[in-house]
């Protein structure tokens, strides 16, 4: 199908402490319909919550909306990672038969139209995808509300980027909307966020915005580590 997470497609409800990892795939139909996959959830609806939930040692596959935690997400998002690759199955073929939205990949969501907070995602390997590229969220609409949460793919993003869509960083790929407080590593500028070394964000006794009753910073190998929500 096209909608498609281990635990669940779709989420209308509430997802708490809720571990998976493996693998997800989900496949667009034979017309070219999007799919919207994650490693726990494919979709997030609006009246939907995730929290204290994790998706690790995995990957997870599609051809659009892509995301190591969530797909989609048009409901909330709290403490809760991704460390799953991720990977899209676009080609040329694909993209001459569809339009330039059949993309939007990210290292904890496809696409965002939510609020997320108190989040991350540090990718294990790769992320490889065409265009709407981003190691945290490939899209983050004009309603999306990302804040308090880092990420580091540095080094591990590939791309084809057939038609030329752009919108590939190290952070939130496009982003529309409201963005506090994201930290991602890299050396260029993203869309949205503060540009970290992997030591300094690996190092930090504290980031503006991260609560200590939230977050615990450890020794300076270790990123910055949910209290409620431990690796």
């Amino acid at each position: 199908g096209n909608t498609v997470g281990i635990l669940a497609g779709t989420n209308s409800g509430l997802v708490s402490n809720v571990h998976v990892s493996g693998a997800s795939s989900g496949i667009g139909s034979g017309s070219g319909e999007l799919s919207k996959v994650g490693l726990l959830v494919g979709v997030n609806a609006d009246s939907g919550t995730i929290e204290y939930s994790s998706a690790t040692n995995g990957s997870v596959t599609g051809y659009s909306y892509v995301g190591g935690l969530v797909g989609q997400n048009y409901g909330a998002i709290k403490e809760s990672y991704s460390t799953a690759d991720v990977n899209d199955v676009v080609t040329a073929y694909t993209l001459a038969n569809t339009d330039k939205y059949f993309m939007f990949i990210g290292g904890f969501v496809g696409g965002n139209a939510g609020t997320i907070e108190n989040s991350y995602a540090v990718p294990e390997a790769a992320i490889k995808g065409n265009g709407g590229i981003g190691a945290f969220a490939g899209l983050n609409t004009s309603n999306g509300i990302i804040k308090n949460c880092y990420t580091n793919a540095s080094g591990k993003i590939t791309y084809n980027d057939w038609n030329n869509y752009g919108y590939i960083t190290l952070g939130v790929g496009k982003n529309s909307a409201t963005v506090t407080n994201f930290y991602y590593v890299g050396s260029t500028a993203a869309s949205a966020g503060t540009i970290m070394t992997e030591s300094a964000l690996k190092s930090a006794t504290s980031l503006t915005g991260f609560s200590p009753s939230v977050w615990n910073f450890g020794t300076s190998s270790q990123y910055p580590d949910l209290i409620n929500n431990p690796r």
